[in-house]
């Protein structure tokens, strides 16, 4: 269903406009996740209709990582290719080259595409962002620039889980 969020509400009555600026987190499309889970990982089907509802109430990005188990490739097979997808770079191993860390972020990133069956990601954050200070912060960084004319704008969050 597609909508102008700027006039339209949903069939709840809500205004679009009120929620363009929300994203769903899929964490539990891949994984048990949450203190209040009681259910566990999301099924295909519950997922489907996650998604589909959040289109319905016009959001319009999703957020995802490579760390949270399948949700990726879950994703992938619901489809989102007309959602904003972002998804966040795991962990830099410790101890590496400055040309394995450009390749690990290379081949991460490509990884993520295939699993979420989509050309382009929306944004790419790093799960892990004191890793630009550390020891590695010049090649992480010399990846993510070129990534960025390649696949996706990317921004530093903290998070702090």
């Amino acid at each position: 269903m597609l909508l102008n969020p700027e006039t339209a509400t949903n069939a709840d009555g809500i205004i679009l406009s009120n929620v363009t600026r929300l994203g769903l987190g899929t964490a539990q499309f891949g994984m048990r996740y949450g203190i209040a889970n009681r259910t566990g990982q999301v099924g295909h089907d519950e997922g489907a209709a996650m998604l589909r509802y959040a289109g319905e109430v016009g959001i319009r990005l999703i957020d995802t990582a490579m760390a949270y188990g399948e949700s990726e490739a879950c994703l992938g097979q619901l489809g989102v290719s007309t959602i904003q997808v972002v998804t966040k770079l795991g962990n830099v191993p410790a101890g590496m080259s400055p040309a394995l860390v450009r390749d690990f972020v290379r081949k991460s990133v490509a990884g993520s595409l295939a699993r979420l069956q989509i050309p382009r990601l929306y944004a790419l954050l790093l799960h892990r962002p004191e890793q630009l200070s550390g020891p590695l912060s010049a090649s992480l960084v010399q990846a993510l620039l070129k990534l960025k004319l390649l696949h996706a704008p990317v921004w530093v969050v903290r998070d702090e889980t």
